[in-house]
């Protein structure tokens, strides 16, 4: 279970079970080992919007908090959407399989209709037809028909729209992008008309019995990076519904990950240059069915299994491997210089980088001790203690920074931190203001009175703030955060993408 007072309790080294089994509770959906990466990053994204620092709190606000759990799925099944994504389908759709689908579409005066199984926010379904056009020009918009849908109303809206940021790009070229889409703002383009009316998008449940009389007849169906959200019996189910939409000779692809777990005996698996997929009845192909294998490295898995220290099992013998002797320590007789207040800082602020918050407190003590007006030593013991979830605590620590300089940058962004913590948004306005009015290139008071103000329902201002943090990441990175030590593992890649992911839902809800 989630311990409050873990030492070192940080996001990389969270037990994701309890939140797993959480989200089942709640949804029904469940994220297997294979989507452990996703949930960290998605819970790590959620505590920092949230001014959370620790995860057992955070964990505490799901339970309590049904649209937290919404908002965290929803990070989890779309951030990763993004144009000719797995590039390897396209090259085996454009080169072998559609040719042979096209010829015999048109001795039955036919489109080939191509299905995207759980499309997000739309990037899949275009991508089809940009492929497509790509490797046989635009007279083939008029021999295919492409049909996307998903569950998700909201990314629905946006895939209709077909206006993406650059995030959504990191699969095309330069050449492709001009070809295929309109500038409409700065870093944000549009599908253009020829490729997006072609794909007729619907609202229904991978799940649902609708869902085999509402479409029908389909020649390929892209259905990827989906199922690791099922359990087995549900995963059977759709993918048998998903089998009946096929025509004889049709195919199916999933991701490499997926393909081993949906060889069900339904559909024959194929495997053509590598890459996987699977066929209905007899298709044109005359490729053998090959059963796909897909194994853990035995030492990744140990690498994240067993950290350093700790017994190792080896492999090869089926032995454990001893942990490494530690350092012998130095002798007691040796005289230990007495070190000074900003000695005893430096030596704490490098134990909180490396999380180990009770040794830095100890020192922070020593130091506090020795000198009792030292800002730093209680701005740093305000962080941490914060990082505790000790608000009242770190808010007297920060009080009594302010008391000793009233313009003091870290201790109004640790108040206004804690008081987004509570809920406590008057506060956390006035706070953040107040930091800006100190610092106005300061990215994380304009990033959070972001965040509050599109809480508020003011786009204009919440707009604003996002373009202002954004820039300021851009020309500086993280490094003016205006706090001794940020509270998460953030790269600014990463909150980048998040104020262009917010600025972007905000221009959907405009537009």
């Amino acid at each position: 279970m989630l311990d409050p007072n873990t030492e070192n309790s940080n996001v990389q080294s969270l037990d994701i079970f309890p939140f797993k089994r959480l989200i089942f509770e709640r949804t029904g959906l469940n994220y297997k080992d294979n989507t452990n990466q996703f949930l960290p990053d998605a819970i790590r994204e959620r505590m920092f919007r949230a001014c959370i620092s620790h995860p057992a709190q955070y964990y505490h606000s799901l339970r309590k908090n049904d649209d937290e759990i919404h908002h965290l799925i929803n990070l989890i099944t779309v951030n990763e959407s993004y144009f000719l994504r797995e590039p390897q389908h396209f090259r085996i759709l454009n080169n072998f399989l559609f040719p042979g689908l096209l010829e015999r579409k048109k001795d039955e005066e036919k489109k080939v209709r191509i299905l995207s199984a759980g499309c997000s926010t739309g990037e899949e379904p275009y991508s089809i037809l940009i492929s497509l056009v790509k490797n046989f020009g635009e007279d083939v918009l008029d021999d295919v028909e492409v049909v996307a849908f998903d569950i998700d109303l909201e990314a629905l809206a946006t895939a209709r729209l077909a206006g993406y940021g650059l995030h959504s790009f990191r699969g095309v070229d330069e050449i492709t992008q001009r070809k295929f889409f309109n500038q409409i703002g700065p870093k944000r383009y549009q599908v253009k008309d020829k490729i997006k009316d072609k794909v007729h998008f619907y609202h229904l449940n991978l799940g649902s019995e609708t869902l085999c009389t509402t479409l029908h007849q389909i020649d390929v169906i892209f259905y990827r990076n989906i199922s690791i959200y099922f359990e087995e019996e549900t995963q059977k189910k759709v993918f048998r519904n998903l089998a009946s939409l096929l025509t004889q000779g049709g195919y199916l692809f999933t991701s490499s990950t997926e393909t081993n777990p949906h060889d069900f005996g339904l559909l024959k698996l194929r495997d053509l240059n590598g890459v996987y997929f699977f066929a209905k009845g007899e298709d044109s192909l005359g490729v053998q069915p090959k059963k796909v294998e897909i194994s853990k490295s035995p030492a990744s898995t140990n690498r994240q299994l067993f950290g350093q220290g700790v017994a190792r099992p080896n492999v090869a013998s089926g032995k454990v491997a001893s942990p490494p002797v530690p350092l012998s320590r130095p002798s007691s007789s040796l005289k230990l210089k007495k070190k000074s207040p900003d000695e005893l800082y430096e030596e704490a602020l490098g134990w909180v980088k490396k999380k180990n918050h009770i040794k830095a407190m100890t020192l922070i003590q020593e130091l506090l001790k020795l000198d009792d007006s030292h800002k730093g030593g209680y701005a740093l013991k305000a962080g941490i203690l914060m990082n505790q979830s000790r608000i009242e605590d770190s808010r007297q620590c920060c009080e009594k920074v302010l008391e000793m300089d009233e313009w003091n940058l870290e201790a109004y962004l640790l108040l206004g931190i804690l008081a987004k913590m509570e809920g406590d948004t008057r506060e956390a306005l006035k706070r953040f203001k107040s930091a800006l009015y100190l610092d106005a290139s300061n990215w994380l008071a304009n990033f959070y009175l972001a965040e509050i103000y599109n809480g508020l329902g003011e786009s204009g201002e919440s707009r604003k703030k996002y373009q202002k943090a954004l820039k300021l990441l851009e020309m500086g990175g993280l490094s003016n955060s205006g706090l001794t030590v940020f509270p998460l593992s953030f790269s600014v890649d990463q909150v980048s993408n998040l104020c262009q992911h917010s600025l972007e839902k905000l221009k959907n809800r405009i537009g």
